[in-house]
């Protein structure tokens, strides 16, 4: 996955879908520590199109942060 990525963002470096869909893969594989690099890239901004709700989308990025006390069940 990293690898395909590395290739679509070296492509489009400004991409919000391509560092927004990193995020969002690297949580549900268990990576923490990547997706918090891809959300801290992303500055705060939301893809609506990677995100099915504003919920979902804060509910990944505090299990991202605060494993311990927000555990992704």
């Amino acid at each position: 996955m990293d690898k395909g990525f590395a290739v679509i963002e070296k492509k489009f470096p400004d991409s919000l879908g391509a560092k927004s869909q990193h995020a969002h893969l690297a949580i549900l594989a268990g990576d923490r520590a990547k997706a918090c690099k891809y959300f801290d890239l992303t500055e705060g901004k939301i893809d609506t199109c990677e995100w099915d709700s504003m919920a979902e989308y804060v509910r990944f990025v505090t299990s991202a942060y605060y494993p311990e006390r927000f555990p992704l069940k």
